[in-house]
């Protein structure tokens, strides 16, 4: 045998070894991990009946509503009182009573409950137009309530609040736990909006304060919103390993076309999914918690390494599941801080109507909160940025929140003397929030 063939020999050799040494390694990290424990983290769902179910009404008063452009800008104008006209809003809601009637019409039904959402992709834009219904029936507590129709007005806007509740817990995970909260907001700015020169009776008042109360404990909405967007997660990952279609089809209803399934060494669907889980479990578990009590996941080191090294992420496999993570992985910390501001704000509203009451019966503010329990409010609500008692300046008159930066600032944050206006557009937005600050203006 030759040098040369010898050299040729060895070559071959060394292929052979490294090909060899390379298969090991890839059967190796082919291999998945066993499926993750996340009964915790699976969403629970009852069907409701469809004589229950408000979604018919909703999405056809949806339809009806206006939205174009101009129709909407319209309604921004008519929103804001310095532009208010009673003939226009008149001409408004009149030209959309079919669309308001319809909504009324859900809003009987005990519940509303959306499709079931499996995809990533799921179709809820009809759930956008019910910000504009929204938006609808608040010009018309306004126009109520500047006709003397103190009653009706307040009526509107707790229907608004009702809306919003049935839009966040309606199935649909985050889109409309994120609608729902909006659409509530809007009712609840009103409501603080009329309150200064409300003419309502003690026994409407107190009526107020129990309907605000949460009808379900602290977060659950959250927490099924985010079970829910878990479950969608696992189940695209579900679809890619086996070949079903992710978009408009994964549970073959659509029609959509198979593809071929994911290798195993670039889609580890069970360890995926533990990633998955690990960051998911302690947002659905902070969705109880005051802001101050909530701990905050990181990503795994391993899908850190590779979004930051791309080929690392395809030499040391599932390089589509770590993908997937990265891109399908949102800020929660963002929504569970929504989430305390949005406790936060029912809370004001009904301190507001039970300093409301009080003051028409003694003539003046309490010196502390504890002075309206328990005859206007069963219990002086939590800040759920730090769970302590709300904050209560009688000198200054106003209730305030810690914010989540959780230092009590002495509620003299100039920021957010006009916290509702920012609502409207109608005060610039603070680079920096502190206290969350809602004057008493009566």
């Amino acid at each position: 045998m030759t040098r040369s063939d010898k050299r040729i020999l060895w070559v071959g050799l060394v292929c052979l070894l490294f090909l060899a040494g390379w298969g090991t390694i890839r059967a190796i990290l082919s291999l998945d991990a066993p499926p993750p424990d996340d009964a915790d983290l699976r969403p629970s769902r009852e069907e409701i009946p469809e004589d229950r179910n408000a979604l018919a009404s909703f999405k056809q008063a949806g339809e009806k509503v206006d939205l174009s452009l101009d129709a909407r800008e319209e309604l921004q104008d008519l929103l804001d009182v310095r532009q208010y006209d009673q003939a226009k809003v008149d001409d408004l809601l009149r030209r959309h009573a079919e669309a308001l009637a319809l909504w009324r019409q859900g809003l009987a039904r005990p519940a509303l409950q959306v499709p079931p959402v499996d995809d990533i992709v799921a179709d809820l834009g009809y759930c956008c137009y019910w910000l504009e219904i929204a938006r609808l029936v608040d010009l018309s507590a306004l126009s109520l309530c500047r006709q003397g129709k103190d009653d009706e007005a307040f009526h509107e806007a707790m229907s608004i609040v009702r809306f919003g509740r049935m839009v966040m817990g309606a199935d649909g995970g985050l889109i409309t736990f994120l609608i729902g909260k909006t659409v509530e907001e809007i009712g609840l700015v009103r409501l603080r909006r009329m309150i200064p020169q409300a003419r309502l009776d003690k026994g409407q008042l107190a009526l107020d304060v129990r309907e605000l109360a949460r009808p379900s404990p602290p977060g659950a909405d959250l927490a099924d919103a985010l079970r829910l967007e878990y479950q969608i997660y696992t189940k695209a990952l579900d679809d890619l390993y086996s070949g079903n279609p992710l978009f408009g089809g994964g549970s073959g209803k659509s029609g959509g076309r198979r593809r071929t399934p994911a290798p195993a060494f670039h889609l580890h669907v069970n360890r995926t999914k533990g990633m998955f889980a690990e960051v998911m479990r302690p947002c659905v578990e902070n969705a109880a918690k005051p802001y101050a009590e909530m701990v905050w996941p990181e990503r795994p080191a391993t899908v850190r390494k590779s979004v930051s090294w791309l080929p690392w992420t395809f030499i040391t496999g599932n390089a589509i599941g770590k993908m997937m993570f990265a891109a399908l992985t949102l800020d929660y910390k963002e929504y569970l801080e929504q989430k305390c501001t949005r406790n936060i704000s029912v809370a004001a509203t009904r301190l507001l109507l039970a300093l409301k009451g009080y003051k028409m019966d003694k003539g003046r503010l309490p010196e502390t909160l504890d002075e309206l329990v328990p005859a206007y409010i069963e219990a002086v609500p939590p800040d759920d940025f730090d769970g302590r008692p709300f904050r209560y300046s009688a000198s200054r008159k106003v209730i305030y929140s810690v914010g989540k930066n959780l230092t009590d600032d002495g509620g003299d944050d100039p920021a957010y003397d006009k916290i509702d206006e920012l609502a409207y557009g109608e005060a610039e937005a603070p680079v920096e929030v502190k206290d969350l600050v809602f004057p008493i203006p009566f």
